[in-house]
């Protein structure tokens, strides 16, 4: 989608500072420089002087201290993030005595500060010293200690191990309260492997258990053990040792490593009944149980659970979770009076509304559809979205199976509650294909005012300045300056940061949903944009797909972050593991250097089209079974059609997928196919409507 946004000097098309900005990202920038020939904003001049700094122009230095900056009163992390784009530690250093003795003066110790950090980067830790000492003078309480924990790194680099202790040391005794710069510490004994000497540094016993629970609550599990063993060798009361192993068999558990959580949580139950910590020392026991398919130890440590624990936050997921053991074991009749009281006492939590809808799926599934009917016709459901639009669906099909005449009625309910889900898709498409909803709200462009701080930052490429600046404010905007996060968000996609601007408008709840006041057209088309249409477009025409089929998969494979990088290993826009991509280039017989090349757009996206087209001619060109296919693989897609008994009912398949995260992968991007073909295909809606 090309936004079109109002910068300071009519002179300049975005078209046109949009390209310099893409080659200036390409590193191309004599060709960038020439690009903003004839344009005079303080915006460009801001980026030429970038651009002549980086060519090591010398007129760049005295561009960049006369340049006019509005007075946004962050440029000190403009600079910040320049210099963590920039590689040439001289060009930032050049930039630094610019501002020391230019206009902007004011900003030399923040600029300097970040020139120290680029100097440990590149290992040039002499410089970074000189600079940092001078800095510990400095009449701004903030600069001199995030120079002091800089200086403690630049020890613990050199491995001057008593230097960065003694420095530790003093920088407790200076900030004493607020951030003690854990972070720091941790390095400290990454390091040196000195889990007493680094309690030691933290001084009082309640220092260590602040640190130490800081641990825990990061997830650091290495760092958490270690100074847990130091602390209870040190001596720890029962209910602090008891607290410690707790949270160890949770981090246990959560590493997959359940026959260990079983241990712990054993050690950590005598040191005490009846405490605080016995509700999670039973429910974690029993789900690594469960996970270990013992269902018989699961099945009592569950039933002790709620039996002595009725109403604790956990207890909802514990019912739950009794459920499925108890079907397992072939039990469920000694299930009954614990289905009782989890209806008295957890009707409006996700996990009742969870088994209700298993319940009338079991039944759906054996053809009871009266059952099936009034399982999903209960009313006191309390779903969140997702699960509102498949009840709603599937009261619907369950009520066609029964020739109810109020089947159609259902169907055009989920329609208008649920337009622009997954059901609503398959809902429109099957019976009601002339229901197109338009969209209509409040925010149009020519509605935004942009912010000068973000004008000035995002224009010259500065997208994680303004979404580090956001972290701070976002808590702060919600619906009052929501036209701010707007704002933010058409200035990303400018930028091709669609990822940016998508996780910013979801985070603050907008949703594609023409009840909600605050969504228009061309909102939606911020959360459901088309970057790199032209490539799309060319190669969906080489390998014969539905180029909206590819966007909707894009989007929902990496929100078009061309340097997505997944747990698994999977890259770039259409998150393709590295050795799929060089299987697909060989037989393409394109260049294949290694999985960098995964992270260049274009030949991602013609890897990725490509392997579409195979999944396209092996499921006879069914999305729903491409889609499975490419998230599960082809094989285990296979296998699953198989087992559906010769089923033709779609809808079925989607549900039963035993993939969970495949389940949603399928319904996510069908439901944002819809959403595409409705946002930019005017032939797809004229048939529809017709």
């Amino acid at each position: 989608m090309m936004v079109v946004l109002s910068l300071s000097s009519s002179q300049m098309t975005w078209a046109s500072y949009q390209s310099a900005l893409e080659s200036y990202y390409q590193g191309r920038y004599a060709e960038a420089n020439n690009e903003l020939d004839g344009v005079d904003t303080p915006n460009v001049r801001l980026l030429k002087s970038l651009i002549q700094l980086r060519l090591h122009d010398p007129a760049g230095r005295e561009s960049f201290k006369s340049v006019a900056i509005p007075p946004i009163g962050s440029f000190e992390r403009v600079l910040k993030f320049w210099f963590i784009d920039t590689a040439n530690v001289s060009e930032m250093a050049t930039a630094v005595q610019a501002l020391d003795s230019g206009p902007r003066a004011s900003f030399g110790e923040p600029a300097n500060l970040e020139l120290a950090r680029a100097y440990v980067k590149a290992k040039q830790y002499r410089d970074a010293l000189v600079i940092l000492k001078r800095l510990q003078n400095s009449k701004r309480g903030d600069i001199r200690r995030d120079a002091g924990l800089i200086q403690i790194r630049v020890a613990i680099e050199m491995n001057q191990k008593l230097e960065a202790e003694q420095l530790y040391r003093k920088f407790l005794m200076e900030y004493p309260t607020g951030d003690r710069g854990f972070e720091t510490l941790i390095m400290l004994n990454k390091r040196f492997g000195s889990s007493y000497g680094v309690l030691d540094i933290l001084g009082g016993r309640a220092s260590q258990l602040v640190f130490v629970r800081s641990l825990f609550s990061q997830r650091a599990s290495y760092d958490f053990n270690a100074m847990v063993d130091s602390l209870m060798a040190r001596g720890l009361t029962n209910a602090e040792r008891q607290e410690f192993l707790v949270d160890r068999g949770i981090l246990q558990f959560e590493a997959s490593k359940e026959s260990e959580c079983i241990e712990t949580m054993a050690a950590a139950s005598a040191l005490g009944q009846e405490t605080r910590q016995s509700p999670l020392i039973l429910y974690y026991t029993a789900r690594s149980y469960q996970k270990l398919k013992k269902y018989n130890e699961a099945k009592g440590s569950y039933i002790r659970f709620v039996e002595t624990n009725p109403k604790s936050d956990l207890a909802p997921a514990a019912y739950y979770y009794l459920y499925w053991v108890c079907q397992e074991l072939n039990c469920l009749d000694d299930y009954a009076p614990y289905l009782r009281q989890f209806k008295s006492l957890h009707t409006g939590s996700i996990f009742y509304d969870k088994l209700m809808w298993e319940f009338g799926w079991n039944a759906y599934l054996k053809k009871d559809y009266a059952t099936a009917f009034d399982i999903f016709g209960r009313t006191d459901w309390k779903f969140e979205s997702d699960i509102s639009a498949k009840v709603s669906f599937w009261l619907a099909k369950s009520a066609e199976h029964l020739n109810s005449g109020g089947a159609m009625d259902l169907f055009r309910k989920v329609l208008d509650k649920h337009p622009y889900t997954y059901y609503g898709y398959r809902v429109a498409s099957q019976f009601f294909p002339d229901q197109i909803s338009g969209l209509s709200g409040r925010f149009k462009p020519s509605d935004l005012q942009i912010d000068p701080l973000y004008r000035t930052m995002l224009s010259i490429g500065l997208a994680d300045m303004a979404a580090e600046d956001l972290d701070y404010r976002v808590s702060r905007l919600r619906d009052r300056d929501a036209k701010t996060v707007v704002t933010l968000a058409y200035l990303y996609t400018g930028m091709l940061q669609n990822h940016r601007a998508i996780n910013l408008l979801t985070s603050l709840g907008f949703a594609i949903n023409p009840k909600e006041p605050r969504i228009s057209r061309e909102i939606a088309q911020l959360l459901y944009p088309r970057p790199y249409w032209g490539v799309i477009q060319r190669y969906s025409a080489e390998f014969n797909v539905d180029p909206y089929l590819i966007l909707a998969l894009m989007r929902e494979e990496s929100l078009f972050n061309p340097k997505a990088r997944s747990r698994t290993g999977a890259l770039g826009l259409m998150q393709i593991m590295p050795s799929t991509g060089a299987g697909i280039a060989k037989g393409l017989k394109m260049e294949w250097s290694g999985p960098d090349v995964l992270l260049i757009p274009e030949k991602n996206i013609r890897l990725g089209i490509s392997y579409v087209a195979s999944l396209k001619q092996r499921f006879n060109n069914n999305p729903v079974l491409m889609l499975s296919g490419y998230n599960a693989g082809p094989n285990a897609t296979r296998r699953w059609l198989e087992r559906s008994n010769g089923s033709d009912d779609i809808d079925v398949f989607v549900a039963n997928i035993p993939y969970s995260e495949t389940h949603f992968y399928v319904t996510r991007v069908l439901k944002s196919y819809w959403v595409y073909r409705l946002l930019y295909d005017p032939e797809f809606v004229q048939s529809k409507s017709q």
